[in-house]
C-alpha cells in the first residue's frame, strides 16, 4: 500500500503558541530550510498517524492578516494563491489571552474553503467553564471543530492527533460555510466574473487575486484584472473593519467582566515598570545581558576546552598511529583541525539560543525590542537587532543566525551586515598581544587599568562604526516594505522548556549541516596552503637545516621549532605574504605578518599560532611568550619593529577585518547565496586596510 502524504499548514499569529504546538507534535522529527525564493526560516516536521499516513507540517511565520505588512507574514498568502504550493488543510493556533485579535486571520482562511480545524493555546489561567463556553460558541458559528491544549499537563494533544486523522481521512467536513460580507455588493458582481473567468473556488480566493496576482506570479503581463493601488488599500480596510464588525459580537457573546483576560496581569505591571522604564529599562536589559554573557564565557569555556583537547589528543595518536604522509597532516591538520573549528562553536551556540529562548518564552525579549526599538531604528536597524548586536560579543556565528527573527529584509541584512565587526572572543588574544606594546601595565587615577580602557575603547570604536555602517546600509538598501514595530507585550510567564531545548538544537543543527561544511573545505584550502610549496623546496630546507643543527648542536625540538619557521616561509601561504607585502607595507606590515593575516581567516584566534609558528617559539606558545618574543624584532634601520603605531595599526585592521570564515560561512547560509558573504568581505577589508593606513601615515 502507498504512504499517503498530507500537507499541513500550522498558522496562526505572532507569538500565539505555535512553535510550541509544532514541537509538541513533531518533536524532534524536524528540519530546517528556507521557503522557495526567500531566506525566511522554515520549519517543516513529519507526524506518523499509521504506517501508511504521514503528515507533513509547516511552520508558516506568524502572520496577523493574509494582507501582509511584511516579506514574512506575505509567505502564507502566497503559499495560498498558488495552487502548487497551498497546504492541503490548516491548523489554527488560537491564543485565547487574545483573543479579540486572533479571529481576523482565522476568518479570512474559513472564507477560502480550506480544511481547518482550531488549538486554543495558552489556557492554563482560564476556567474550564470559560473555555468550554468559547469551544461551544466558536464552533457553532464558524462549523468547524476546536481544541483547547496545554503543553505542559500534555490535555488536548490526543485529540488533536486525532482530529489530524480525522481530516486526512475526511477532510470535507472540516470545511467552514462561513462568509463574512467583507465588500459591497456592487463589487462583487465584477469579482464573481473573476471567479468564474478563472475558475475559483471561492469568491474570496478570485478577491485575494485581485489584491496579488501581479505579487504572486512573475508571468503578469498585465491583462488580469487586479486592483489599483489605490482600490486595493480602500478595500483592504473595508473588508478588516466589515470583519471587526462581526468578530467584536462574537467576542462580547462570550467574554464578561469577571473572565476578561485582555489585560496584563500584576505581576506583569509591576515587573515592566522596571523592564520597559525608559531609563532603568536600559539598566535592567545591561545587567540580564552581563550575566547572560557570563554564563557563556564561564558554560562554555569547558566544553570548548574539552573539544579542542579532546581533537588534540586524537591528531596525536593518529600521527603516532600513521607514518608521517601527506595523507595524514590531510587527515589531522587539514579535516580535523576543519571539524574541530565547527564543533567549538557548538556550546556557544546552544548556551546563547538556549538562554535567548528561555527568556523569549519567559516574555521578557519582547520588551528588550519594544526598549530598543525607536533607537536603532535611526540606524536602520530594528529592535530585535540588539539580541545580534550583543551576542556578537561573544561569536558572530550565533549572533547572526539570530538575526532569523527580524521580520524587514533590509533591517535583517544590515543587522548580519554589521555584527562581525562587534569585537568577539576570538579577537582578544590578538588584543592582548598587541595592547601591551601600546601602553604598560599601569593605571589611572590609581584604579583604571589603561590597558583596559584601550580594550574598551576598541569596543567603544567597533560600535561606532558599526552603527555608520547601518546608517549608510539604510540609504542603500531597498525599502520594499513600511518597517514598524507591532509586538504584543506577553505575561511573564515559566518558559517550556522542551520548545527552548528543540529549538536550541534545531539551530546547532542548522550550524553543523550548513555551515560546517564551507568551513571544512576552508581549513583543508588553508592547510594546504600553508603545508605545501613547490617540488623539492622543502627536502631543501630538511636538508640544510638538519646540517645546521648538527654543526650548532641543537637539540631535536629546536630544530623542529626552526624547520616549521622555515617550512610556513616558504608554503603557499608564504609566497602568497611575499606577494602581500608591498600593498600591506604602507601599513607597517611585512611579509610574516602578510602569512599571519592568510593563516588567519580560519579564525582569528590563529594570529598567535601563526605568529609563534613563524618566530620559532613553538605552534603552541602562550600570548605572553610569543609578546617576550616580538619585543625583539627589529626593522632593517634598527628600528623596534612593534612600535606604538605598527602594533596600533595591526589592532585596528583586526578589529574591522572580515577574518573568520566561519562568519562569512554562516552568512552564505543565512542569505541564501554569496552575494552578501562577499559584499561583506570586501567592504569590511577595504575599511581595515584604509583604517590601519590612516593610523599608521598619520602616526
Amino acid at each position: 500500500m502507498s504512504k499517503v502524504n498530507f500537507r499541513v499548514g500550522l498558522i496562526g499569529n505572532p507569538n500565539s503558541g505555535k512553535s510550541s504546538l509544532f514541537n509538541a507534535l513533531t518533536g524532534l522529527d524536524q528540519h530546517v530550510g528556507n521557503f522557495p525564493g526567500v531566506t525566511v526560516e522554515k520549519a517543516e516536521g513529519k507526524i506518523y498517524l499509521e504506517k501508511d499516513k504521514i503528515i507533513t507540517l509547516i511552520d508558516f511565520p506568524g502572520s496577523y492578516s493574509l494582507h501582509a505588512n511584511t516579506t514574512d507574514e506575505f509567505i502564507l498568502t502566497e503559499h495560498i494563491l498558488k495552487e502548487d504550493q497551498v497546504p492541503q488543510a490548516f491548523l489554527y493556533i488560537l491564543d485565547l489571552r487574545n483573543i479579540d485579535q486572533q479571529l481576523l486571520l482565522l476568518t479570512q482562511i474559513l472564507d477560502l474553503n480550506i480544511p481547518t480545524f482550531v488549538v486554543m493555546t495558552n489556557t492554563e489561567s482560564f476556567s474550564s467553564d470559560y473555555i468550554s463556553k468559547v469551544k461551544l460558541s466558536f464552533q457553532s458559528k464558524m462549523g468547524i471543530p476546536f481544541v483547547d491544549v496545554n503543553y505542559r499537563t500534555k490535555k488536548g494533544i490526543p485529540e488533536i492527533y486525532s482530529q489530524l486523522k480525522n481530516i486526512l481521512d475526511n477532510p470535507s467536513t472540516f470545511v467552514s460555510d462561513l462568509n463574512i460580507a467583507i465588500i459591497d455588493d456592487q463589487i462583487v458582481k465584477d469579482i464573481k466574473l473573476v471567479q468564474q473567468k478563472y475558475d475559483y473556488k471561492t469568491l474570496y480566493q478570485a478577491i485575494l487575486n485581485k489584491h496579488y496576482y501581479n505579487k504572486v506570479n512573475k508571468s503578469f503581463d498585465g491583462r488580469f484584472p487586479i486592483f489599483t493601488a489605490e482600490e486595493s488599500i480602500r478595500f483592504q480596510i473595508q473588508e478588516t473593519l466589515n470583519r471587526y464588525k462581526v468578530l467584536d459580537q462574537w467576542v462580547a457573546e462570550v467574554t464578561n467582566q469577571e473572565e476578561q483576560k485582555f489585560g496584563q496581569s500584576n505581576l506583569t505591571k509591576n515587573l515592566d515598570k522596571f523592564a520597559t522604564h525608559p531609563i532603568l529599562g536600559f539598566g535592567v536589559f545591561f545587567l540580564i545581558m552581563y550575566f547572560v554573557f557570563q554564563a557563556i564565557f564561564a558554560l562554555a569555556s569547558f566544553p570548548m576546552d574539552w573539544i579542542e583537547g579532546g581533537f588534540a589528543m586524537v591528531n596525536t595518536f593518529i600521527k603516532d598511529i600513521l607514518p608521517q604522509h601527506w595523507m595524514t597532516d590531510l587527515l589531522t591538520d587539514g579535516l580535523l583541525a576543519g571539524l574541530s573549528g565547527v564543533l567549538v562553536f557548538i556550546p556557544q551556540i546552544a548556551i546563547l539560543f538556549f538562554l535567548i529562548g528561555f527568556l523569549e518564552e519567559c516574555g521578557y525579549m519582547a520588551r528588550v525590542v519594544y526598549l530598543f526599538d525607536y533607537l536603532l531604528r535611526k540606524f536602520g536597524l530594528n529592535g530585535r537587532s540588539l539580541v545580534g548586536l550583543i551576542s556578537g560579543g561573544a561569536c558572530a556565528v550565533p549572533a547572526i543566525m539570530s538575526a532569523r527573527s527580524i521580520p524587514s529584509y533590509s533591517e535583517r541584512i544590515a543587522t548580519m551586515f554589521i555584527i562581525p565587526l562587534i569585537p568577539c572572543s576570538a579577537r582578544i588574544p590578538v588584543y592582548v598581544v598587541l595592547i601591551a606594546f601600546l601602553v604598560p601595565v599601569t593605571t589611572m587615577y590609581g584604579v583604571f587599568s589603561v590597558q583596559v580602557l584601550i580594550f574598551f575603547g576598541l569596543y567603544l570604536m567597533s560600535i561606532i562604526v558599526a552603527l555608520l555602517i547601518s546608517l549608510c546600509l539604510k540609504q542603500i538598501l531597498p525599502q520594499s516594505e513600511v518597517s514598524y514595530l507591532l509586538i504584543q507585550l506577553p505575561d511573564y510567564q515559566l518558559p517550556y522548556f522542551k520548545k527552548v531545548l528543540i529549538g536550541s538544537w534545531l539551530k546547532v543543527k542548522s550550524f553543523i549541516l550548513e555551515a560546517g561544511k564551507v568551513i571544512i573545505i576552508i581549513s583543508i584550502v588553508l592547510w594546504f596552503l600553508s603545508s605545501f610549496s613547490f617540488p623539492g623546496e622543502f627536502d631543501k630546507l630538511e636538508k640544510n637545516i638538519a646540517e645546521q643543527c648538527k654543526v650548532e648542536n641543537r637539540t631535536a625540538e629546536e630544530c623542529e621549532k626552526i624547520l616549521n619557521g622555515l617550512k610556513l616561509e616558504h608554503s603557499f601561504a608564504g609566497k602568497f605574504g611575499r606577494l602581500l607585502e608591498p600593498i600591506i607595507k604602507p601599513l607597517g606590515f611585512d611579509w610574516k605578518i602578510g602569512i599571519a593575516l592568510i593563516t588567519s581567516f580560519a579564525a582569528r584566534e590563529v594570529f598567535v599560532g601563526t605568529m609563534s609558528t613563524i618566530y620559532q617559539i613553538g605552534d603552541n606558545s602562550d600570548e605572553k611568550s610569543l609578546h617576550h618574543r616580538l619585543e625583539k624584532e627589529v626593522r632593517a634601520d634598527g628600528s623596534k619593529f612593534f612600535d606604538f603605531k605598527t602594533s596600533l595599526s595591526l589592532i585596528v585592521f583586526y578589529a574591522f577585518a572580515l577574518q573568520c570564515m566561519s562568519t562569512i560561512s554562516v552568512m552564505r547560509r543565512e542569505t541564501n547565496g554569496w552575494k552578501w558573504p562577499i559584499i561583506q568581505l570586501l567592504v569590511m577589508s577595504a575599511l581595515a586596510y584604509f583604517s590601519s593606513l590612516l593610523v599608521y601615515q598619520l602616526l
